[in-house]
């Protein structure tokens, strides 16, 4: 227990930071393109990853100052031996509302009930296609029916919601869109569409979400939007009138919602960075093996996120440069 008042995480644009991503490995069983493309460069060495109690650290100094959501993500989380470990440290931080995963979902059928009884209570999942041919084209993977055991698993195992991460991908289409719907359906699975950035090999040429609205609703009717918690979506979600699932359109490109912005994230070096295209942040790594104590990190956190949290990121800028920025890297 604390026995002292501080000041809650914010930036100078008065936004409130209660979501902290952590990226627990850059390492991952699957090659897509526009995440971890063939021939990335160096991965971080397991001994200089931050170990379950140096995240708890982490997490413990922020929660302190109002941080209320953990997401445990990578590269590819499951990917740690101790994932189930740093999922009941995070999980146990007295603050905390919501610890949720990001996963591929190769491996996530041998490690979905364990992780709900650690205490991970939502997953978000990506598949692109449920087209096994376009799926293993888009991942290097052949092993599609394994990423579908592994939604199965989560579902049986207690997760709720479990939401499938859809990258809008240039040859995304009617088919796959009607097939999503149907399988959404029937599993009541959350379907977020995210269009595509300019990481890896991807040149964010895929299609727009308005695009994606409009082919859904060609094939299903008007669709309708819904109040929601900006701790748990940025943007609001919407629905097929009458289902309990949601759709929700992520658009960083075509409908920035930077303005919205809560989160910040851990890299697997142990790199706070403070937005997904910028270099700012803190590095947090020395800081911890240097004996810095909960409140120093917590001190130092707070004017990291204050002084340098930029106000907006520059996907769409002309000039952007895209070179050396791996998402695996930086934590999805």
């Amino acid at each position: 227990m604390i026995d002292y008042v501080m000041e809650f995480l914010h930036d100078r644009f008065g936004r409130k930071i209660e979501y902290l991503r952590i990226s627990l490995t850059d390492r991952c069983n699957m090659r897509c393109y526009y995440c971890m493309p063939n021939g990335s460069p160096d991965f971080v060495k397991s001994q200089d990853l931050l170990d379950a109690d140096e995240i708890g650290l982490v997490v413990g100094a922020m929660a302190d100052r109002g941080l209320r959501k953990v997401r445990l993500t990578g590269g590819e989380p499951l990917l740690r031996p101790d994932i189930v470990d740093v999922a009941a440290t995070v999980a146990g931080t007295p603050g905390l509302k919501d610890v949720a995963l990001s996963t591929n979902g190769l491996l996530l059928k041998n490690r979905a009930a364990a992780l709900v009884a650690a205490g991970v209570r939502r997953a978000n999942i990506s598949l692109d296609s449920l087209d096994p041919i376009k799926f293993a084209r888009v991942t290097g993977s052949p092993f599609h029916s394994r990423v579908l055991a592994g939604i199965y698993a989560a579902l049986d195992a207690g997760m709720s919601p479990v939401k499938i991460n859809i990258v809008a991908l240039p040859d995304l289409d009617l088919a796959d869109m009607s097939a999503f719907l149907y399988w959404a359906q029937r599993h009541a699975l959350h379907l977020r569409f995210i269009e595509e950035m300019p990481f890896g090999a991807a040149d964010s040429v895929g299609p727009s979400n308005a695009r994606l609205r409009t082919m859904i609703e060609a094939l299903a009717g008007d669709l309708e939007f819904l109040p929601h918690n900006p701790l748990a979506d940025l943007v609001p979600p919407c629905r097929i009138p009458g289902e309990s699932w949601t759709i929700t359109f992520i658009s960083p490109m075509t409908g920035p919602f930077c303005g919205a912005c809560n989160r910040v994230r851990l890299t697997a070096r142990g790199f706070l960075k403070l937005c997904l295209d910028e270099d700012l942040g803190l590095d947090l790594a020395p800081l911890i093996r240097s004996g810095a104590d909960r409140r120093e990190l917590s001190d130092r956190i707070r004017h990291a996120i204050y002084h340098d949290k930029p106000e907006r990121h520059h996907f769409a800028d002309d000039d952007f440069d895209r070179r050396g920025r791996i998402m695996a890297r930086i934590g999805g």
